[in-house]
């Protein structure tokens, strides 16, 4: 786990980085895995989930969707903000309309605000930031 900090509206926030411990079953993640996720249940926090919408991560976006439905009962009880990353190599609209029809029924299943992020166009990491710090 990553750990860092960051100021917004005056108020020092805590951000908590978990690479990789979600990509596969519950059942398959070993006790220091589990001890992380049981300690990020029980933060008042807003779950981030980075969602590449272009596939270029190695990962569909049935996969990407699937493994955030298999995690979301683990945070229940926190607010969620989807993140749809790439957005210069692919925007959600871009989508074959099977693929755009399974997103959109995916976001409003799932109640998630969301924002686009890209390393190239205007939308920044400040955005997801205050994002999440407003959800928060």
């Amino acid at each position: 786990m990553y750990v860092g900090h960051t100021d917004y509206a005056n108020v020092r926030w805590q951000i908590i980085d978990s690479p990789g411990i979600l990509d596969y079953d519950l059942e398959s993640r070993n006790t220091i895995e589990m001890q992380s996720i049981t300690a990020m249940a029980h933060l008042k926090a807003c779950v981030l989930f980075f969602m590449d919408v272009s596939e270029t991560c190695g990962y569909s976006l049935e996969t990407q969707m699937k493994l955030f439905e298999g995690i979301k009962p683990l945070f229940n009880n926190k607010s969620h903000l989807l993140i749809l990353t790439k957005s210069d190599l692919k925007k959600p609209e871009h989508l074959e309309s099977d693929a755009k029809a399974d997103l959109d029924a995916f976001i409003t299943r799932n109640s998630l605000d969301h924002v686009l992020l890209s390393n190239k166009e205007g939308t920044t990491v400040f955005d997801v930031k205050k994002k999440a710090c407003e959800i928060l």
